[in-house]
């Protein structure tokens, strides 16, 4: 296997379900509760990419991180 095959394998990851299903639930309780994805990540301490990424499913949260957007939601 050659650099360019490992690049592809760590970049090619598949969006898991459960964190897509999870990150949907944040989404809608962000946008019920009218927060933009600035407004919510400023009261977590994460970026509104990160927040996008996590909403999405493309990032996986950690429970730490869990909890805070759980007690801010």
């Amino acid at each position: 296997m050659d650099k360019a095959d490992v690049k592809t394998r760590r970049t090619a990851r598949a969006v898991e379900p459960l964190d897509a299903l999870v990150g949907g639930r944040i989404m809608a309780r962000r946008t019920a509760l009218g927060l933009s994805q600035t407004a919510l990540g400023e009261m977590v301490g994460v970026s509104c990419q990160q927040l996008q990424k996590y909403e999405g499913g493309r990032n996986r949260i950690s429970a730490a991180r869990l909890h805070r957007l759980a007690l801010a939601l």
